[in-house]
Parts: C-alpha cells; sequence; structure tokens
C-alpha cells in the first residue's frame, strides 16, 4: 500500500488495519517520518497503544521488519504504556542513536516501572562499546545517567537496581565504584536487590566474586540459586562446574535451566560428561535445554566443526 494511501487510513483512526498493510510502515524515509509525527501527535491514548503493540509483535514475528523510527516517537509518548512498549520495541536496536532518547526517558518523570525497564535496556551498550559500536563519548554518557539514578537515594528501588544491573556491563569505567554499590545492593537485606547484585557480579567479570557465588547457589532462596548460576556461568571458570552439576538435580525447574545454560557457557570435557549423562534420564522439558547446553559446549571446544 502506498505511504500516502496508509496514512490516510491512520487519520481515519481506524484500527482494523492488516499486518500486511502496516509492514510499509518499516523503514521509513526522513519525510515520511515527518509527516507520520505530525499524525502521531493527534492520537488518542487507546490508538497510540494499540499501534505501537501491533508493531512490536509483528517485529517479534519477522525481524526484517524495521519500525524504530516509529518507537523512537513513541519513546516520546505522554502515555507510560506507550513508551514502555516503545522500549521493547527498541530491545535489540544497537544503534547509538537511542542513547539519547533512553537517556531522557531514565530522567523523566514517567512510572517508576517505565523509567526501570529503561534502566535495563541501557545495559546492552556496555558490551557494544567493547566490540567499538558505540563511541567512549555514548558509554560516559549512559554511565553517568545510570550512576545518577543508583545513587540517588530518593529513586525507587526497582529502578536503582536495574540501573545497577546495566551499570555492571560498564565494569571497566569505575570498577571501583560499580564494586561498593554490588556490596551495598548484596547487604541491603532487599531480597530483589540481592538478586540483582548477584546479577552485576556475573555481568561485571570479576572473578573476585566466585567465593560469593558458589556460598549463594546453596541459598534456601531459587531466585537467588538461579542468577548465582548464570553469573558463575558468565564468569567461565571451571572450579564452579561441579556446583553447577548440584543444580541440576534442584527442585526448582528455572534453577535447573540456569545450571544447564551455564554448563553449556562454560565448556570443558567435565561439562559435556555431566550435560550428556543429564540427558539420559532428565524430565522431557529439560530435554532441548540441556540439548542446546550440550551443543554450544561443544561448539566452544571445535568451532569449526560446525
Amino acid at each position: 500500500m502506498p505511504f500516502n494511501d496508509l496514512i490516510n487510513i491512520l487519520r481515519d483512526g481506524d484500527g482494523q488495519i492488516s499486518t500486511d498493510n502496516l509492514s510499509d510502515l518499516s523503514d521509513l524515509t526522513r519525510s515520511e517520518i515527518t509527516e507520520f509525527v505530525e499524525l502521531w501527535n493527534n492520537f488518542s491514548e487507546d490508538y497510540q497503544q494499540w499501534l505501537i503493540s501491533t508493531l512490536v509483535e509483528m517485529t517479534e514475528e519477522s525481524s526484517e521488519l524495521d519500525f524504530s523510527s516509529i518507537f523512537k516517537i513513541g519513546l516520546k509518548s505522554e502515555y507510560d504504556f506507550v513508551v514502555s512498549k516503545s522500549i521493547d520495541g527498541l530491545w535489540e536496536y544497537e544503534d547509538r542513536s537511542v542513547i539519547p532518547n533512553f537517556i531522557v526517558v531514565l530522567s523523566s518523570d514517567n512510572l517508576s516501572d517505565t523509567r526501570a525497564t529503561c534502566a535495563a535496556a541501557l545495559g546492552k551498550f556496555g558490551p557494544l562499546l567493547y566490540d567499538n559500536k558505540i563511541l567512549q563519548s555514548d558509554a560516559e554518557l549512559v554511565y553517568e545517567n545510570l550512576m545518577s539514578r543508583l545513587s540517588d537515594e530518593s529513586e525507587n528501588l526497582e529502578v536503582r537496581r536495574r540501573c545497577l544491573e546495566s551499570i555492571a556491563e560498564f565494569n571497566g569505567k569505575n570498577p571501583e565504584e560499580i564494586e561498593e554499590y554490588i556490596k551495598w545492593a548484596y547487604s541491603s537485606g532487599d531480597t530483589d536487590l540481592k538478586a540483582s547484585s548477584i546479577y552485576a557480579m556475573g555481568r561485571s567479570g570479576e572473578t573476585v566474586w566466585l567465593p560469593i557465588l558458589l556460598i549463594e547457589l546453596k541459598s534456601i532462596d531459587p531466585s537467588i540459586r538461579y542468577e548465582s548460576a548464570i553469573a558463575c556461568g558468565i564468569l567461565g571458570e571451571d572450579d564452579v562446574v561441579p556446583h553447577l552439576e548440584e543444580l541440576l538435580q534442584d527442585d526448582d525447574n528455572q534453577v535447573q535451566i540456569a545450571a544447564c545454560a551455564s554448563l553449556g557457557n562454560i565448556g570443558g570435557i567435565l561439562s559435556k560428561q555431566i550435560l550428556a549423562k543429564f540427558l539420559e534420564h532428565c524430565d522431557p522439558e529439560l530435554e532441548q535445554v540441556a540439548s542446546l547446553a550440550l551443543e554450544n559446549a561443544e561448539f566452544l571446544e571445535d568451532p569449526m566443526a560446525f
């Protein structure tokens, strides 16, 4: 459908538009974006919610569609649901151009849940820095704004813990400062903050946290065991393999999944043996997870075989 025809249908506020037609909102030109913005500003809250939600669903079904221009516009909506959904739509978007938009949302007066989602989304730019896909100045901007929210004692705790999780991805910027906040969250007495601190331990890449993680693998709280298992897998030390093996018999299904994934991430002969043995008797719902983990371990050993 020609873009002008689609714009006219949207202008009428008719929500019954086929996804085939909405796909024409992918890869908009600058002039088309300008025209769409003028239309967007007149949409009702319900219509914005419907449109953004539909486009997010479409991108989940097809990676070829690029509605990033629409989602960037959605970040400026006055409606929290639309902003949050737009962040979801940009979750895999790695272009540095979105960083200022995310920073504005993080520092806005949006609901805490929306800002927490935004803080979590900013974490992806840490690895992108080390892959030279963003500039040092971009990383500094992200780090400074995450730290500003994290260090603000009046800030909502959900926002602060998501900031901690994301800022750990930038550990090379100021490891001592990040370490202090990981310790603060770990000893806070709040279960969610503690879980975030363990998540951050893994993302920091610092093996100094391993003694704590090995203790927390035996926590009575399954969410803590889960995060500890994932963190151990990220750090990738062979010494944790026997401890992860024990978690394959955990009462919590998610903890078992985390242990499988981490064994696959660490790789090595022992991890492969453990996963192969586990596959012989594991519950059917865990077979695919264990198989993928074993495949990953084998890939790490011999990438050329795949």
